[in-house]
């Protein structure tokens, strides 16, 4: 059975139809063989424009049940695809019921209000019990010593995305784990880079000193950021909007998310300067 996939890129979110034409670039060769109206639909939709999203869904379901046998549709992460893909896969959703296509959609977020597709079944991912925690890790194959396994069950807190891709991966020694600190993986990273999206500046500063700093302890990334920005109330201001977002935890997580460049060798200078003392634990982290 063909596997259709689509995922969000960050370079694409402004490009209206990018996901929907990373889903169907596959069963494009087959758009001759479609009519006039579907045919002028999806290539005035990949040409810059498109119709509502309807009718361009409605030529989307005719070119793939034009496949010979049923195809699976896999898109990750809808909330965060361009929105007109988004808007028109959603409607795609509702046209599948009696074809032989199938979809598989993950969303972060709740799906947006409105008419659900026929026969779907919505499965909510919570936060994993430890025996399920730890057997997911286990199956997703990642780490290779206890060590390792022990940090990303700490770190991941039965978030079900973190369990399967955070290890110390090929380039860190096992051994390190001692550390507290995992490498973000290219999809954390990503997501990551989406959290940035309008915070404050001085939320980003005490994100950046976070992430930076070997030392847990509150005080002392308040302090390097209050150092960092000259402005003691907007530290503390950017430190509870970061706790706000989730962005800065009471539990250490991966840090290869901190900014490069000069930003990042003014936060390590500020950090050089404070001592390691102070009362609370917090870290750079996604939960």
């Amino acid at each position: 059975m063909p596997v259709l996939e689509t995922a969000p890129a960050l370079g694409e979110r402004a490009v209206r139809y990018a996901a929907l034409h990373g889903l169907l670039s596959s069963v494009l060769p087959r758009l001759a063989d479609l009519p006039t109206v579907q045919r002028a639909a999806l290539r005035a939709a990949f040409g810059g424009g498109g119709p509502a999203p309807g009718p361009l869904a409605t030529a989307a379901r005719d070119l793939l049940t034009l496949a010979q046998g049923p195809v699976l549709l896999c898109v990750e992460d809808m909330d965060l695809l361009d929105p007109a893909s988004r808007d028109t896969l959603r409607a795609l959703a509702r046209l599948c019921a009696g074809t032989g296509v199938g979809m598989i959609i993950t969303e972060r977020a709740a799906p947006a209000p409105g008419e659900p597709a026929p026969d779907a079944r919505t499965a909510t991912l919570g936060p994993l019990p430890a025996p399920e925690a730890r057997r997911l890790v286990a199956l997703a194959g990642r780490v290779t010593a206890y060590a390792e396994e022990e940090l990303v069950l700490r770190v991941a807190r039965g978030n079900p995305l973190a369990l399967t891709e955070l290890s110390l991966s090929a380039t860190l020694s096992p051994d390190t784990a001692g550390l507290g600190t995992l490498p973000a993986t290219p999809r954390l990273a990503q997501a990551y880079a989406r959290d940035l999206e309008g915070m404050s500046p001085a939320a980003r500063d005490v994100l950046l000193i976070g992430a930076l700093s070997t030392s847990p302890a509150v005080q002392d990334v308040l302090t390097a950021a209050a150092r960092l920005t000259g402005d003691d109330d907007a530290a503390r201001t950017g430190l509870k909007e970061a706790l706000a977002r989730g962005l800065l935890t009471r539990h250490d997580t991966a840090r290869d998310s901190a900014p490069g460049g000069g930003d990042r060798r003014v936060a390590e200078r500020q950090l050089g300067t404070r001592g390691r003392h102070g009362s609370g634990r917090c870290s750079s982290a996604r939960g």
